[in-house]
């Protein structure tokens, strides 16, 4: 196998240096870390260095410490407009010629913000497992009884009673009807299901959600920016679990918005994914309007029975954190003054064989 392929599979970005320090070569993984489209990537590099002085001072180091390697720790500036900083690792190596001579230098960049983000995520994502096992344990026995209570409910309604009784009953059959739909939510949520993986038009199936939740009277007329890729194949994904997910954050973001405000929803290849262990992801954002979200909300956002909303369980964001997770993918929040943005990222191919398997979220790999 020729050494470039190997180097263009790696995910640890790979960029090649002549004598003079001109860029020759650089792997895909560095679009996804560095910023920029790969075809592009030579004619941005100034801007890159620009942003970063170190790394001609790294090079320059290489090509004269008589072959030492070069290694740092810093954030990486990832180029001029983007204003996102990424913690790496980088070692900077040189290379010789049969003579002797320094030829050229490789730089090997390791993003560390993403494992350490993977790291946290397992944890949280390990808590939310265990909480699912508990959560249906207890469904199970509530279950039970809340029958027993709604069937005699439905007996006396058959009696002669007076008509503050009667209303005392619909009051039980309401709220035990409103409990068990949370019980159904917590038993799915403590019980995934295995995925049934095929090619899908991530466009279509976000098309048909919008459509049906159009229909809704709360939503009729609200104003959608479709802002598809028109160069997006189709993912390699669970159709009902997806447009689960879309139906939660496409209603929630409709709630969210002020009426006159559109809810937009993007759509993007990335090329050697920084968020998950994936080479080609698909990015599915879908944005609204409003205040944004507190510090406090971001920090509890995904976990189950907490809501910012009047009404609601607390389970949906949590639902589509695990069925995202399941899919070797992951689900992302960023909020600020006038928008929030919630980012589905679901890995092209589909997921690795443990995650297609069904397994409960947190079984290892990044959330």
């Amino acid at each position: 196998m020729p050494p470039r392929v190997i180097l263009e599979g790696l995910e640890e970005t790979v960029l090649a240096f002549d004598p003079a320090g001109g860029l020759v070569f650089a792997n895909p993984a560095a679009a996804g870390l560095l910023g920029g489209d790969a075809e592009v990537f030579h004619e941005t590099w100034r801007e890159l260095v620009a942003a970063n002085p170190w790394l001609s001072e790294a090079l320059a180091r290489a090509m004269t410490q008589a072959g030492k390697q070069v290694y740092y720790m810093v954030p990486l500036a990832r180029g001029a407009g983007n204003g996102e900083n990424v913690l790496v690792t980088v070692v900077v190596t040189p290379l010789f010629s049969a003579e002797g001579a320094v030829s050229g230098t490789v730089v090997q960049i390791r993003d560390e913000s993403s494992l350490a983000h993977m790291s946290e995520a397992m944890r949280r994502e390990d808590r939310l497992r265990q909480l699912g096992i508990l959560a249906a344990g207890l469904a199970h026995e509530i279950k039970n009884p809340l029958g027993g209570i709604l069937g005699a409910a439905q007996l006396l309604r058959s009696e002669a009673l007076a008509d503050d009784a009667r209303e005392c009953l619909a009051v039980i059959d309401r709220d035990v009807r409103r409990i068990n739909r949370l019980l159904e939510e917590l038993l799915d949520f403590g019980n995934p299901r295995a995925l049934n993986m095929a090619p899908v038009n991530i466009h279509r199936l976000l098309d048909a959600v919008l459509e049906t939740l159009l229909r809704d009277p709360a939503f009729s007329g609200r104003e959608v920016h479709r802002d598809y890729d028109p160069s997006l194949p189709d993912v390699v994904a669970d159709s009902d679990a997806l447009q689960q997910v879309a139906v939660n954050l496409i209603k929630n973001a409709f709630e969210a918005s002020p009426p006159a405000e559109p809810v937009v929803v993007r759509t993007r290849i990335e090329i050697g994914g920084r968020r998950i262990a994936a080479r080609r992801v698909v990015n599915v954002e879908i944005q609204n309007g409003g205040p944004g979200l507190s510090a406090e909300a971001k920090e509890k956002l995904f976990t189950p029975f907490f809501t910012t909303k009047t009404s609601g369980t607390g389970l949906g964001l949590a639902i589509s954190l695990r069925l995202l997770r399941e899919h070797g993918g992951v689900l992302e929040v960023d909020s600020g003054e006038g928008k929030t943005v919630f980012t589905m990222v679901l890995p092209l191919e589909g997921p690795s064989r443990g995650a297609a398997s069904g397994a409960p979220a947190g079984d290892g790999g990044p959330a």
